[in-house]
């Protein structure tokens, strides 16, 4: 892996990101925290940068600029609880997650693609002691967003031995986003204990998904709301499967579905949500509800039960609410099953964490519609 030539790769970076821009108007989630700045090693290579292709043109640095005197590009919003370290040659942003010294996270921008996705996917689970992907596991990771661009999330645990090898720490746990490009690439690595990863994912996700430029703000851009104005919505994106659009949570992400499904999402660690639609009855809401339920060791519903599930709005028709759990597993289901079309949504997981996703999943089916 090559070191970054600069703020070259990073102006490339941010201006693709800024192609993409998702719409103004769509509902934003906001937390409370603070933003940062980070800088960049500058030094420019000969010939036609990114900047310039991409019609950004930052302020030449000096050639001696170290990594705390040279420009400042990016921005992100800091977690509550998390605390910035000072950046190093190859660690452009630089965090301990809850304080923790144990748990570190840290961006590493690349020239061109640092060797390739597979060998970076790669190297990251030798680290833990992990055994490679072949290139089809590796295309069938979920995704998540960095630099507001769709990035492979790596999500692996095991006894880890960093890039300096030494003693290996077990029950570690890494999540890592990969934004691989021949223009330049950006890594960002969370690793620690199994138990403060866990409960520090969202945050994660969520840091990856604020990196961006700091002139943002100066093209126009929205400024992050002060701290006090906290908003309780989740910012959406659409997903179209089967002729459906679904919004969907902007921590959930998109993996390769399992046939017949049509879309299965990953909600976090340990929850899923899939959607499927067949043709015609597919043997009836009352079957399938059943299925489910035989899926968690429980016995069919019977007439008085199946008559009294609770209805919800989905597709402009009423649908049948399935809640039932078994031990700590339990499931959230929507179906809506006609002559012509069955649908099915169904949220998986601990009963707890389905709990904590309820509200978010109802509305994911409410306001599902032909796409």
């Amino acid at each position: 892996m090559r070191r970054v030539p600069g703020v070259v790769v990073l102006a490339g970076l941010l201006a693709l990101a800024s192609c993409g821009s998702s719409d103004p108007n769509r509902p934003q989630r906001v937390v409370a925290r603070t933003s940062a700045s980070a800088s960049v090693l500058p030094p420019r290579p000969h010939g036609a940068s990114i900047e310039e292709r991409f019609g950004l043109a930052p302020r030449a640095p000096q050639p001696d600029a170290g990594v705390g005197e040279a420009v400042a590009m990016l921005r992100w919003d800091l977690p509550p609880g998390w605390v910035e370290r000072e950046p190093s040659s190859m660690r452009i942003a630089n965090f301990l997650a809850s304080g923790d010294e144990r748990a570190e996270c840290y961006l590493t921008i690349l020239a061109g693609d640092g060797g390739g996705l597979g060998a970076n996917v790669n190297r990251w689970l030798g680290q833990l002691g992990r055994p490679a992907l072949a290139s089809a596991q590796i295309d069938a990771l979920p995704r998540g967003r960095l630099f507001g661009r769709e990035a492979v999330l790596l999500d692996a645990q095991g006894a880890f031995t960093g890039m300096s090898g030494g003693a290996p720490r077990p029950d570690t746990r890494l999540l890592g986003l990969l934004l691989v490009d021949p223009d330049g690439s950006a890594f960002l690595k969370f690793t620690g204990p199994a138990q403060v990863v866990a409960r520090e994912r969202d945050a994660f996700l969520t840091l990856a998904a604020s990196f961006r430029s700091a002139a943002d703000r100066a093209a126009g851009g929205a400024a992050a709301p002060p701290a006090a104005d906290v908003a309780t919505s989740e910012a959406l994106r659409e997903e179209r499967a089967a002729g459906l659009l679904a919004r969907v949570p902007e921590p959930w992400m998109r993996v390769a579905a399992k046939p017949p499904r049509a879309l299965d999402l990953r909600v976090d660690a340990d929850v899923e949500c899939s959607l499927t639609v067949l043709p015609g009855a597919a043997g009836g809401a009352r079957a399938n509800i059943d299925r489910w339920r035989a899926q968690l060791g429980l016995g069919p519903l019977d007439e008085a039960q199946f008559a009294g599930l609770e209805q919800v709005e989905m597709l402009g028709a009423r649908a049948l609410l399935v809640e039932a759990s078994s031990g700590e597993a339990g499931l959230l289901g929507v179906v809506a099953s006609s002559s012509d079309r069955s649908v099915f949504v169904k949220l998986t997981g601990p009963v707890g964490l389905l709990a904590r996703h309820r509200a978010a999943f109802l509305e994911l089916c409410r306001t599902l519609e032909e796409g």
